[in-house]
């Protein structure tokens, strides 16, 4: 098996708690990219993009992902600030076992909403076609993929362990 691995998806859909869970559970060490560039920035992704830019913040994130190419035993989980660029992507590939959580528009607006207080005013339609472009770009690339709309965080992760204990 590859020497990390890496939980990426869409807003809403348990990575962090998907992460964390498994990392805890397969003795491994949890690298969350918010917390990194928060750390390394003394500053939280949302302020970093109100100050600067959301091109500056993707360069963040492009440092955190080729971070994990010196990592070992390492959970990796994206932010939700930004889509993953293709060459991040391709980073993680390189590095990482990459576990794709996907869910529907509706299942993630459902989720989101109880972890995470939603403004009345989001538009579903443009979540609806983030979450499609973001599937299909993370789906090219993802060594195993799992809804996880209707699942329970234990048993996505449960799954999730299954798969990577058949690897090599």
């Amino acid at each position: 098996m590859k020497k990390n691995v890496a939980v990426i998806g869409m807003a809403g859909n348990m990575k962090d708690g998907v992460a964390r869970a498994l990392a805890a559970r397969r003795g491994m060490m949890l690298m969350d990219c918010r917390d990194y560039i928060t750390f390394e920035k003394s500053m939280p992704p949302e302020e970093i993009v109100r100050k600067t830019n959301i091109t500056y913040f993707k360069r963040l994130v492009s440092a955190a992902v080729a971070e994990t190419a010196d990592l070992e035993n390492v959970v990796f989980v994206s932010c939700d600030e930004t889509v993953l660029s293709v060459a991040d992507l391709k980073k993680l590939k390189e590095n990482c076992v990459v576990i794709l959580l996907i869910a529907s528009t509706k299942a993630i607006l459902s989720k989101y909403s109880k972890i995470k207080p939603m403004s009345p005013l989001i538009d579903a339609e443009k979540l609806g076609k983030t979450n499609e472009t973001c599937q299909k770009r993370y789906s090219a690339v993802c060594d195993f993929k799992i809804d996880v709309g209707k699942k329970s965080l234990a048993k996505a992760v449960g799954e999730i362990n299954d798969y990577l204990e058949t690897l090599p």
